[in-house]
């Protein structure tokens, strides 16, 4: 295929390239060794997969940025993606399970939670107990006075007069006595915990000794929570035990004959298996590189990565360790322990594949569908007394939860109690956008509810010239509806379907419920 632009004008220099279609948006950024050679690679293959054929056939204009070497590129490409999240880019979108704490970097620092390292300030974690991560949030920023409020207000806050806060936004605590409190947090995120509590016990007793008894016992309450979450912390200050083991597996899906990578990541952590994380992406060339690279955009690099073979991206390792500060090994092994987790992983990949497939044409044939099931997206609509009428939908892949692509909606044209027309609007808007923005179908529309609310939907979808299959989910009974058919069918509760049909149902109704409340909330703090 000829390219649209002289591929004679690019420099052999390391650096990113970035494709842009006809209408100059950008479609996908990459980085190269040589530019003029992996540029020009698209469009000399006589084979390319069907991913790679659909964006060389887009490809309409191509931007190239030189840097000094390949980690600098690594660096400039990964920021490249996160900012403009390109179509034809690995998408590692899923439910984050892990966040971390974050110390801002401004003029009085605030503690944050952030599940993504795009922030500016000093990341800490990540941590796996959620509510850990609250209540030492919760500690730190009560016992060293730290800020809670994103814009410095004009007089003290009620955390001011409640004595959690001393008001550095107003000068009743100087910048230096702030700095001061600011670096002790910092200390103790940093691990260095017996050495703050060591200080500030010798802070106690000089306070005492000045009959500032006020002071020591704040230094004393300090003390006793340091002391108390110590034991607790998740923050990882040894590496010497952190390991990722992460394998994969190509394969053929039997849904649309398309081929993907199913990839696994064990987390050791101390020694101990901490988690275990399934994603299934687009088969494309050099994938375990890839997907190392976006993976340790979200997660945190341990000291060792132990991977099933080479990869020909010799630059690799140094730019995890410039994301992550600290040195990171990847490794192959041949034999013994850690060959026998590689094994352990491959094995799982064999069970999460049968059963992803399994649960496709396992919904396919209950519901008598013309193809396998492997994404749903399930739809609930929640109100108090006909007020702050909302509408959750939750999206599962292969029998989970993918919580990125989890949609929320404040329903704009009824009035009063109406879940029926509720639901015609929120499935008018959700499948217009994606007719609009041509984007994929869900392959089951799953509804919390019984025959009107099904009717009700299919009317909706209809009338945009859309045909998804959809089905209802009754909660008294756990029947199924169809639109079609006036009786409901049961089905055995114990079977993957219905266990993965309801695990959506409840879970669409909490995310719907959770929304509604927060709405409710900011109406009576106005």
């Amino acid at each position: 295929m000829k390219a649209p632009f002289d591929l004679t004008k690019i420099s052999d220099k390391p650096g990113c390239y970035i494709y842009k279609d006809i209408t100059d948006t950008i479609i996908y950024v990459g980085k190269a060794k040589n530019l003029k050679k992996r540029v020009s690679s698209y469009f000399s293959k006589n084979y390319l997969d069907l991913k790679t054929a659909q964006l060389v056939e887009n490809i309409k204009s191509v931007e190239t940025i030189i840097t000094k070497n390949e980690v600098e590129a690594l660096l400039l490409e990964s920021n490249l993606i996160r900012q403009h999240k390109p179509r034809y880019n690995i998408d590692l979108k899923y439910g984050m399970r892990y966040a971390w704490i974050v110390l801002t970097n401004e003029e009085y620092p605030r503690l944050i939670t952030a599940r993504s390292r795009n922030l500016d300030g000093e990341y800490f974690g990540p941590f796996v107990s959620g509510n850990l991560r609250r209540v030492l949030l919760d500690v730190l920023r009560k016992k060293f006075y730290i800020r809670t409020c994103r814009v410095l207000p004009k007089k003290p806050c009620l955390r001011y007069h409640i004595g959690v806060c001393k008001a550095p936004c107003v000068k009743k605590q100087t910048q230096k006595e702030y700095e001061e409190n600011v670096e002790q947090v910092r200390t103790y995120l940093r691990g260095k915990n017996k050495e703050l509590i060591k200080d500030l016990q010798k802070q106690m007793k000089e306070a005492a000794a000045k009959t500032n008894f006020e002071l020591a016992k704040i230094h004393k309450e300090q003390i006793d929570s340091l002391e108390y979450l110590q034991n607790q912390m998740l923050v990882e200050n040894s590496r010497l035990e952190e390991q990722d083991v992460i394998n994969y597996k190509k394969y053929t899906s039997q849904k649309d004959n398309k081929d993907y990578v199913e990839v696994i990541v064990f987390g050791f952590r101390r020694g101990v298996l901490s988690q275990k994380q399934t994603f299934t992406i687009a088969d494309e060339e050099n994938a375990l590189e890839e997907f190392i690279k976006r993976f340790y955009e979200v997660e945190k690099p341990p000291s060792e990565i132990i991977i099933p073979h080479e990869i020909e991206d010799n630059s690799l390792e140094k730019y995890l360790e410039e994301i992550s500060g600290h040195k990171v090994s990847l490794t192959i092994p041949q034999r013994g322990m850690k060959k026998e987790l590689l094994e352990l992983v491959d094995k799982n990949i064999d069970e999460e594949i049968s059963y992803a497939e399994s649960l496709a044409f396992e919904i396919k044939d209950n519901l008598n569908l013309e193809k396998p099931v492997r994404t749903i997206e399930c739809f609930d609509i929640s109100h108090l007394g006909g007020t702050n009428t909302v509408a959750s939908m939750v999206h599962f892949k292969d029998g989970k939860p993918v919580k990125s692509k989890y949609r929320k909606f404040k329903i704009q044209t009824v009035e009063g109690i109406d879940d029926f027309r509720s639901m015609n609007e929120v499935i008018t808007r959700r499948y217009s956008r994606l007719k609009k923005e041509k984007r994929e179908y869900p392959d089951l529309i799953l509804i919390d509810g019984g025959s009107q609310q099904v009717a009700f939907a299919k009317k909706a979808l209809d009338a945009i010239g859309v045909n998804i299959p959809m089905v209802g989910l009754a909660k008294k009974f756990e029947e199924i509806y169809f639109p079609d058919k006036k009786d409901p069918i049961r089905f055995d509760k114990n079977s993957n379907m219905m266990k993965v049909f309801i695990n959506a149902r409840d879970e669409t109704h909490r995310f719907g419920v959770t929304f509604q409340r927060s709405l409710r909330s900011k109406e009576l703090k106005k």
